[in-house]
């Protein structure tokens, strides 16, 4: 077999060959080609009575890549675009509300095959991202002005902002789980976070560490060194509270069941 260059318009078809070309084949051969390149060349007849007839490689003939097939079609007008083939743009000529220019909506769905039926309304995405352009807006709680959509009905600035406005709003009585003040005065004063915030105030000061016995990595307590029976208003001072662990806060109030596990302990 000898391997030789002939150009492509000497070639000549089979005019035997059984097979028919489509164009999904056509696409795929010119992918191939521009990937892997010439694998196999074209086989053509040496005989002089049918000299150049190809013999296998019918669709290499037509065109080696999608620059040569574009070339071709847009000299000789048989490109399916523009001014030759009109009645295949079917798409509905529609008016974009953004930038008001007209365009085809090739993405409209007509609902076959049990899809839905949708309609393009913008050109691009440029303008779709610009349907709903953020509003600035006043925050309930705190007047701050922030920027939100006009759809969304957010009111607050922040999730801060909103809880803080919430724990006013639904306090005491206003709150729909109210049931008229059934809980004890010394659990509410424990439960709010300024109690939870100056606990933490005080074990931060002594590092963590019982100023008893001085161990630390254990559970601690904070102590109030005065009574908050006595005094309420010193129930806040961090000068007033100490870290001590459950074993020495129990020794502080011998009256209390501090040490839970060790009173279980006891029992058992």
């Amino acid at each position: 077999m000898e391997i030789i260059n002939v150009p492509i318009k000497d070639l000549k078809p089979n005019e035997k060959n059984p097979r028919k070309i489509t164009k999904r084949e056509l696409q795929k051969l010119v992918r191939s080609i521009e990937e892997f390149d010439f694998v196999d060349p074209i086989i053509v007849n040496k005989n002089k009575t049918r000299f150049n007839i190809i013999v296998g490689g019918h669709l290499k003939q037509k065109f080696c890549s999608r620059e040569c097939k574009g070339k071709y079609q847009s000299k000789n007008g048989t490109s399916k675009k523009g001014k030759t083939y009109p009645k295949l743009q079917r798409a509905r000529i529609a008016t974009c509300p953004i930038c008001l220019k007209e365009f085809r909506a090739v993405k409209d769905q007509n609902g076959k095959f049990g899809g839905k039926i949708r309609k393009q309304i913008y050109c691009s995405k440029e303008c779709w991202s610009k349907r709903n352009p953020p509003k600035a807006k006043k925050c309930y709680y705190c007047g701050k002005t922030y920027m939100s959509y006009e759809i969304e009905t957010r009111v607050y600035c922040s999730k801060e902002c909103r809880d803080l406005d919430y724990r006013e709003r639904f306090k005491g009585e206003k709150s729909p789980l109210w049931k008229g003040g059934l809980t004890k005065k010394n659990k509410i004063i424990r439960t709010r976070s300024e109690y939870r915030g100056w606990r933490e105030s005080v074990f931060k000061r002594d590092n963590y560490t019982c100023q008893q016995c001085g161990i630390n990595n254990t559970y601690l307590q904070a102590h109030h060194k005065l009574l908050i029976s006595k005094h309420p208003d010193k129930i806040y001072e961090i000068d007033n509270g100490v870290s001590l662990c459950v074993d020495c806060h129990q020794k502080k109030h011998p009256e209390l069941h501090l040490n839970l596990k060790k009173r279980w302990e006891e029992m058992e």
